[in-house]
């Protein structure tokens, strides 16, 4: 698995082990009751692991996408 998430890095990241997120799919990155989670288009919501927080948010920051 990490071969592959090495390789769609240009194109998503992963948010959690086992967890890769497409930059396409984002719609917003926010807290909820202290756990960071990336809402999707599609309604769905990935949890964040503590130690990518930083990762994620840097790369797809905290504010609502189109």
């Amino acid at each position: 698995m990490h071969r592959v998430v090495g390789l769609l890095t240009d194109r998503g990241l992963e948010v959690r082990r086992g967890e890769w997120v497409a930059d396409r799919h984002v719609k917003q990155v926010k807290s909820i009751r202290g756990r960071w989670v990336v809402l999707l288009k599609d309604g769905q919501q990935v949890e964040i692991s503590r130690r990518r927080v930083a990762e994620v948010k840097r790369r797809w920051g905290s504010t609502r996408f189109s």
